[in-house]
């Protein structure tokens, strides 16, 4: 494991090595010091020393016992190995600037050489300890428990902003190779002898490039905000093609090569030469979809296996991997953009020929209509095809992004869904699940480029969609008499709730349904409980008016009028140059009262108390007062007593109302009921009754 997830100092040499670190403190004082590295009390391997503020410490640092590991650096071909572990010493530190010192100026006893391996150093006061020092734990404050040491997040995480985790290859959390051989030999850096190509390095510096007789594997931690899809990108040589490269990526555990598919027009070649024989890396981006745990995740670069081709050699190359929610795209992956989060919507319209994807993009065309006027945006995608179709069908897919979880009515422009006329049957299906549908009114025949003639209609699909992206899937898998048959010209969604209408025949007035429909998409009109605020324009600018069927319910601008009723209907009509819509308005909760905690305690029987209460607030500046009744009834619904409590009330302002009622006459069967009332004379329920 190595400090920082990146690197250390391995030096070994014929000359002289020094670096100094600037560490400010805020009191001078007695402090300790851990250093990670090669034993600097040991001059027979190593001649390492530190220095505080130009003074020689070496001799006062002490290993720390069970903290041992080794590294074996080989930058030119005759293997060093490094004894290293953490060793412990106490200093004197001034107050502000301080110099600590790492130096080898002279050479071991043993090889004669300038040779030493640093990997970190920690800083702490004097009162801390560190009972078992980690590159995953911090020293912690003295007489505290060595289990309270603070694990250090490590992990990479999902950028705050863009929502986009980028990981380079440097980033790694363990690393592993069959003999421990130096990591130089695996970095290849732009400019140096080590690589040959002008293709840009992600982050700048390095990628990993390993081609030779051992086994390879990284891996890397990140940290989702929570659990579900991600879209991964790889960039590095193709893990599709064991014939060259034998790369295998995990998620988890789970092996996810299989599923990486190469982003097409993203190429690129690297020839790394570590060893004196060139050898080349066809490169790309790769992506996939992934599962993710909330929380840590591991994420392994693997090369297990030598490749098929003549080489038979374990290789690779990897560059960088880049994370994002399943909601983003990359349109053109590269080393200086980023994914991008899709806008998610209520609602939604999509031309047919602006499909997400085709199983078969030469049988498909877009075309435009005669006369044009009768088609959405004037064209349609269009099959025409004798060709034998794939084992699904010939296909066209739409991913439609939504908002919010709710029930949705999704609505297709297409030809006749059964078939008839000589057209194909149609099936539509949502996330893999072919769906029933309801077929509108059909339109007759629609001509396309003067030869080719569709019966075409709108069909309707509701359902429920959570949040996130769903791909509706347009089909045709049965020919006619003599080919595949079959049009699409466009594919909508809107919350049902919305009541969303196609004008048969009229394209133009389906459009203005559509504009008109997205309005309140983020209400639901039929179960309001607050004022709405009305759009003055359409989603395509259209100015709109608004209209009130009754303004005792609700007014002209949305704002619902309160009363004692709270239950009540309108409707809303809203006007865009020559098209209209009515919205049916149900006011669920118009109660000038608000009632909360509404309950009845204590145990039914002869000569118990029961107590009514309920929180009442004013939502009107009217003076307003409320009754609280609580009664006793029979088994044969008779009334055998009742208590009540009037409460006058005072705006925004909380009354704890309660009243309690001793049953008399109490016998098997009896049953309680309480009451919210605005008065005795002209009695209207301000919520529903509750028993007991």
């Amino acid at each position: 494991l190595v400090s920082g997830g990146d690197a250390y100092w391995a030096w070994w040499g014929g000359a002289t090595y020094s670096a100094t670190y600037k560490v400010d403190v805020s009191e001078a004082g007695t402090y300790k010091i851990w250093y990670r590295g090669s034993d600097p009390t040991n001059a027979y391997y190593d001649k390492v020393k530190l220095k505080v503020n130009g003074t020689d410490i070496t001799s006062s640092f002490s290993k720390v016992i069970g903290t041992d590991f080794t590294v074996i650096v080989d930058p030119s071909g005759t293997r060093k190995s490094f004894a290293c572990a953490f060793f412990l010493a106490e200093v004197t530190l001034s107050s502000g600037e301080n110099i600590i010192s790492y130096e080898i100026t002279e050479k071991s006893t043993s090889g004669q050489k300038y040779a030493g391996l640093f990997d970190c150093m920690v800083i702490a006061p004097s009162s801390y300890e560190w009972n078992n020092p980690s590159v995953s734990t911090r020293p912690a404050e003295n007489g505290e428990p060595s289990e309270t040491e603070a694990p250090v997040d490590t992990s990479i995480h999902f950028d705050d902003v863009t929502g986009v985790a980028w990981i380079e290859e440097k980033d790694y959390d363990t690393y592993s190779n069959s003999n421990d051989g130096d990591l130089a030999a695996r970095v290849g850096t732009n400019g140096t002898a080590a690589a040959d190509t002008t293709e840009l390095v992600s982050g700048g510096d390095a990628y990993w490039a390993w081609w030779g007789g051992t086994t390879y594997s990284a891996s890397y931690e990140v940290t989702a905000p929570e659990a579900g899809t991600y879209k991964l990108w790889y960039r590095g040589s193709d893990p599709t093609n064991a014939y060259y490269d034998t790369v295998k990526l995990k998620v988890n555990g789970a092996d996810i090569t299989s599923s990486l598919s190469k982003v097409t027009g993203t190429d690129f070649t690297v020839i790394v030469d570590p060893s004196g024989t060139k050898k080349t890396f066809a490169c790309a981006f790769f992506t996939a979809a992934i599962t993710l745990n909330s929380g840590v995740n591991t994420i392994t670069y693997e090369i297990t296996e030598k490749s098929t081709g003549a080489n038979n050699k374990y290789a690779g190359l990897f560059d960088c991997l880049v994370l994002a929610p399943a909601t983003y795209e990359w349109t053109s992956p590269s080393t200086d953009t980023l994914p991008v989060g899709i806008q998610m919507n209520k609602y939604g319209w999509i031309e047919g020929e602006n499909y997400t994807r085709v199983n078969d993009s030469s049988k498909f065309q877009s075309r435009a209509g005669n006369p044009a006027t009768d088609l959405s945006d004037g064209r349609l995608l269009s099959l025409s095809t004798q060709s034998t179709a794939p084992a699904d069908g010939y296909y066209a897919e739409y991913d439609l992004q939504v908002a919010a979880s709710g029930t949705y009515d999704i609505l297709v422009r297409t030809n006749h869904t059964g078939g008839g006329d000589n057209n194909s049957p149609v099936i539509l299906s949502v996330d893999g699940e072919v769906k029933t549908h309801t077929e509108l009114d059909f339109e007759g025949w629609f001509e396309s480029n003067g030869s080719d003639q569709f019966t075409i209609g709108w069909s309707r699909i509701t359902m429920p969609l959570t949040a996130g992206t769903h791909t509706l899937r347009w089909a045709l898998n049965q020919m006619t008499s003599t080919r595949y048959y079959g049009v699409i010209d466009a594919v909508a969604f809107m919350p049902s709730a919305m009541g969303f209408a196609p004008k048969s025949g009229n394209v133009e007035g389906t459009h203005a349904e559509y504009e008109l429909s997205a309005l309140l998409c983020d209400y639901d009109p039929t179960n309001l409980d607050s004022d709405v605020v009305l759009p003055s324009e359409t989603i395509n600018g259209h100015a709109v008016t608004w209209k009130s069927s009754d303004t005792s319910v609700i007014s002209d601008t949305g704002v619902i009028v309160r009363d004692e009723f709270y239950n009540k209907t309108a409707v809303l009509t809203a006007t865009i140059s020559g098209y209209s819509k009515d919205f049916k308005i149900r006011i669920a909760n118009a109660s000038a009262y608000k009632i909360e905690n509404f309950s009845v305690t204590g145990e039914l029987g002869a000569g118990n108390v029961v107590t009514a209460s309920a929180d009442v607030t004013s939502l009107v500046s009217d003076e307003k007062s409320v009754v609280l009744i609580v009664a006793h009834y029979g088994s044969d619904h008779s009334l055998k007593g009742f208590n009540y409590e009037t409460y006058s009330l005072t705006q925004n302002s909380v009354t704890n109302a309660e009243v309690s009622l001793t049953l008399q006459n109490y016998t098997s069967g009896d049953y309680v009921k309480a009451f919210v009332w605005n008065d005795l004379d002209n009695i209207n329920a301000l919520t529903g009754s509750i028993s007991k």
